[in-house]
């Protein structure tokens, strides 16, 4: 709950920037104009690990300090890199038009934070043993099936942090007066990385499983796990930015522009290419999707 302080403290500060809008307007022909709420999530970071890295985050790590060539990696697992869960609250400032001195629509400069937190890579090694216990022979076919105690061991690794980014963008809206509209630009964000940590988990498991050599092996009976050990390693802070295109749709909710008409649902798709720096492994950037949506406040008619 404490992460998200930063988050709420920008909520707080909403009744502040709104009373400023007047002062924006006579000096510098700025207002604040919108409001908006964010949820989102993208992909974790980088797209593959090694047991090197994870060597790297946990240096002193007793449950890594033994001999592990006999374990084989499962790439399907290496390769599904979490979910990166986003939170953020932005406003966004409008230009008037010097001439005319209304304010206008279609260009606006959107700025605030993104709070992010989840796992970005996983690595997981997995052996198992087999060791003959009995054989049954059928009295009616004389079918052979053979009981073989099964050991599976595995070892799942897993980093994870929360982010706070800055963000800024530029955003240009196509009709921005339909109930329904789209809209694009471009934009940057960049912060810190903390509450950084690695986690290591050494699971044993026991099974009895029939090898009939006519059939698939099937498990008959599989115990709790026998042995359950955890490593929890705190690493250092880093930084994490990106820059991103958005693309964007908008549904006012109410048809008049007053009321409900000011509240807007918004869905945004961010193509970014997005850099990572963890201390222990160094940068890696990738492009990568993040997905929003949101509600919008808007004061302008």
């Amino acid at each position: 709950m404490k992460n998200l302080i930063p988050f709420f403290i920008c909520v707080i500060l909403c009744p502040e920037i709104s009373s400023a809008q007047d002062t924006l307007k006579m000096n510098c022909n700025i207002s604040v104009t919108d409001f908006y709420v964010t949820l989102g999530f993208g992909p974790g970071d980088p797209p593959t690990s090694t047991l090197e890295d994870f060597h790297a985050l946990a240096p002193g790590s007793k449950l890594l300090s033994g001999d592990l060539s006999a374990y084989e990696e499962q790439e399907f697992y290496q390769k599904t890199n979490g979910i990166s869960g986003m939170a953020g609250f932005h406003t966004a400032l409008s230009f008037a038009d010097r001439k005319t001195g209304k304010t206008g629509k279609n260009l606006q400069l959107r700025i605030g934070f993104f709070y992010m937190s989840g796992r970005h890579f996983n690595y997981k090694l997995e052996h198992s043993e087999s060791m003959r216990t009995d054989t049954l022979t059928s009295s009616q076919t004389g079918d052979v099936i053979y009981l073989d105690s099964v050991f599976r061991s595995t070892y799942d690794m897993k980093y994870s942090s929360d982010q706070l980014r800055l963000d800024v963008c530029m955003l240009y809206r196509f009709n921005p007066a339909a109930r329904f509209s789209f809209y694009a630009g471009f934009g940057a964000a960049g912060g810190i990385v903390f509450n950084a940590m690695t986690q290591i988990e050494y699971k044993l498991k026991k099974s009895v499983e029939s090898a009939n050599p006519y059939a698939d092996r099937i498990e008959v009976f599989s115990a709790d796990e026998s042995n359950f050990e955890r490593e929890k390693i705190k690493n250092k802070s880093g930084t994490g930015y990106s820059v991103y295109v958005p693309i964007g749709v908008d549904l006012r909710l109410g048809r008049k522009k007053n009321g409900p008409g000011r509240v807007h649902f918004f869905w945004e798709a961010l193509s970014a290419l997005n850099s990572l720096t963890v201390p222990e492994l160094g940068n890696t950037t990738r492009p990568t999707l993040f997905l929003t949506g949101g509600i919008r406040f808007t004061s302008v008619r």
